[in-house]
């Protein structure tokens, strides 16, 4: 019987590979169909979501409260993240928006940032720690 079946399967040779020998060319001309809009596009309008308009119409972050009047055009507001990561945030949303950072240095805990708008508008901004998860950003619309 194992004879028989040691046969069988010599003769038969086994299960064999097919070869592919069909090509398949991709079209090098596609235009856009209008699929998701490019990353800088995505970001930008996320960044949008995350900001409303403050003193002067300087963008504040969405999650700051309501801002409290301090001396002279100086309003202080507290937001409830580190002070780094509304930092970074701010600064890469303003520069999306047509404001330019015409200076910045950390100071005393914060960064001290003069700010300029296409328009000529002029900004003093501070942001500073308040806490480990809390920010302390102070505006001044000159």
């Amino acid at each position: 019987m194992r004879t028989l079946v040691l046969s069988v399967v010599l003769a038969c040779g086994g299960p064999t590979a097919i070869p592919v020998t069909e090509r398949v060319t991709v079209p090098t001309n596609m235009q856009d169909a209008g699929g998701d809009p490019p990353a800088d596009a995505k970001k930008a309008s996320m960044l949008s979501a995350k900001f409303k308009s403050g003193p002067g119409e300087f963008p504040i972050p969405a999650d700051a409260d309501d801002g409290t009047q301090m001396l002279g055009k100086d309003v202080t507001f507290q937001i409830p993240r580190a002070r780094d990561a509304v930092h970074k945030e701010l600064v890469d949303y303003i520069k999306t928006q047509g404001y330019t950072v015409e200076s910045e240095q950390l100071y005393m805990g914060g960064y001290r940032m003069e700010i300029s708008r296409r328009d000529g508008k002029t900004y003093s901004v501070s942001v500073t720690e308040n806490e480990a998860a809390s920010t302390l950003m102070t505006v001044t619309a000159k």
